[in-house]
């Protein structure tokens, strides 16, 4: 039984440090963008287009860095993987900007970029490991 338990530990340990790493990509290129703005003076709409974009892009990229991380460690399902790398980041990044920003900026369409982010690193891991075999 202490197998079990110790597997799921790692589990739980490599989901995490997947989350982490996708959220810590968002959070950090999030702040250089706005530390730009702010140092150069420019007014920053928090509702338009160009940086809705900008936060979709820079989730999916942070979803698939994570998700493609863990999906290299973890055999058999590796979709299952990615998906629940990227529902932790969603919540490293709701638990984050609640408590240290002090807004909630961020809605079910980011779990579901996050999402795409991570089965696509899932599915990319699981192409190179196909392609490693031949």
């Amino acid at each position: 039984m202490q197998g079990v338990e110790q597997d799921l530990g790692s589990l739980f340990k490599e989901y995490m440090a997947g989350s982490f790493l996708a959220c810590g990509f968002v959070l950090i290129t999030r702040e250089a963008f706005t530390a730009y703005f702010t140092w150069t003076g420019a007014v920053i709409d928090v509702f338009s287009v160009d940086l809705i974009g900008l936060s979709t892009i820079l989730h999916v990229i942070g979803g698939f860095l994570g998700g493609y991380l863990v999906s290299r460690k973890r055999e058999g399902n590796v979709f299952r993987a990615g998906a629940t790398t990227a529902f932790f980041a969603y919540i490293v990044e709701f638990i984050f900007d609640n408590f240290f920003i002090g807004a909630v900026v961020n809605g079910l369409w980011i779990a579901a970029v996050y999402l795409v982010g991570g089965v696509l690193g899932a599915i990319y891991s699981n192409y190179k490991r196909s392609r490693a075999r031949y």
